[in-house]
């Protein structure tokens, strides 16, 4: 017969087996349960990024951009990214609608994949082509686009229209100014410090030590105070009734304006202070190696000061040939500069066909350099074509 203690120690061991087993029991059903709960979430998880997609492009269709917006953060990058038959994306259709909104949504999504912004469809628009012709909001998804590292500003459609080319085509100023400031804005030229540049400039103005007397003031001090880095008494000089601003400085021979030197040792603040100048009226004056201020600032990979000198619209001769018959957008091509070589591209008035001493594109040195650009197509005339109105054409009948 057991004794007392044994028959509690059975009872005990019993006990303790008979709570593992509802223990373990009560483990796997919770487990169970997870992993139903978690196939749920993602049946649940999928089901709402169909449906988002549905609700995403039929957003784009009717131009609500709340929905669009929210939608498009729950998509899939790779239906965002995908090419609809017409050759297009959502980014397309939003940005066509101005669907301010939903642009930046994608934009900002960390998986957001820069090469949909260098998408073309059928018309050879790129998504900022379709911004420019959303006439509602096409400043604001402009400069979202252009702000863009990936945004290739000077691509063309197959009419060979950049998206400035086509906002001047179609008269639409504001996307023009936008994409312009854009470019600034892509290397740290933001919105809030041209807002505040007056304020700047007359805070300047009032810490600049100005000489005593007036005749101090002579046709080369500001040259001078720029050669010794004195940045903000130059900036003075131009912003004051200073005479001298068309002066030429005759420094080794080299006959060079302000603009030059600014633009050659990297001033942005002075070109810009320069070229507010209403009366001045050199911004395309050639040295005497023939390179304007605009040749100076490529060659020197100053794309700050590219962007000041084309945003300023007093460049007007943007495809001026140095002695080497280059352009600036040549120097920016041959050093491999596509920062410089965007910038310039957003000239309206820039010649693709203008070729150097070799004979040579400035596309065709980008591309050599492994730039990403297209190569434009440029329509040659056979010399051996006979004029319509050759008197001598003999015709046999």
């Amino acid at each position: 017969m057991a004794s007392h203690g044994a028959v509690i120690a059975l009872v005990e061991k019993r006990r303790e087996e008979q709570a593992a087993l509802a223990k373990g029991k009560l483990e796997a059903e919770a487990k169970e349960l997870e992993i139903r709960r978690q196939e749920q979430a993602a049946r649940d998880h999928e089901e709402r990024r169909r449906k988002a997609w549905i609700e995403l492009k039929q957003a784009c269709r009717t131009g609500v951009d709340s929905i669009a917006a929210e939608s498009a953060k729950h998509v899939e990058m790779d239906l965002l990214a995908s090419v609809w038959e017409d050759g297009s994306t959502a980014l397309h259709s939003a940005a066509a609608q101005g669907l301010v909104d939903c642009c930046e949504m994608i934009l900002g999504r960390k998986d957001f994949r820069p090469q949909m912004l260098k998408v073309k469809d059928r018309r050879g628009w790129t998504p900022l082509h379709c911004a420019v012709s959303s006439t509602d909001n096409s400043g604001d998804i402009c400069i979202i686009f252009a702000s863009h590292a990936g945004c290739q500003v000077g691509a063309r459609d197959n009419d060979g229209r950049t998206a400035v080319g086509l906002a001047l085509e179609w008269g639409i100023d504001t996307a023009k100014r936008a994409i312009l400031k854009a470019i600034a804005g892509r290397y740290a030229k933001v919105q809030a410090k041209q807002e505040k540049e007056a304020e700047e400039a007359a805070q300047n103005e009032a810490q600049v030590k100005q000489p005593e007397k007036e005749e101090e003031l002579g046709p080369t001090e500001g040259i001078k105070a720029l050669k010794e880095g004195r940045i903000q008494d130059c900036i003075g000089f131009v912003k004051s009734a200073w005479p001298f601003i068309n002066h030429h400085d005759d420094d080794q021979g080299r006959c060079r304006t302000l603009l030059h030197y600014a633009a050659n040792i990297g001033e942005p603040d002075v070109i810009e202070a320069v070229l507010d100048r209403a009366d001045f009226r050199l911004a395309d004056q050639m040295d005497l190696d023939r390179a304007t201020a605009l040749h100076l600032a490529a060659a020197n990979r100053h794309v700050e000061c590219c962007i000041a000198i084309i945003a300023s619209g007093r460049c007007l001769q943007v495809n001026s040939q140095d002695m080497r018959d280059q352009t600036a957008l040549h120097l920016a091509a041959v050093r491999g500069d596509s920062e410089c070589y965007n910038a310039i591209l957003a000239h309206e008035d820039v010649d693709l066909s203008v070729r150097d001493f070799r004979n040579k594109l400035a596309a065709e040195y980008a591309m050599a350099r492994g730039m990403e650009i297209e190569m434009p197509v440029i329509p040659r005339t056979d010399e051996r074509d006979l004029a319509v109105d050759d008197p001598d054409l003999e015709v046999d009948m």
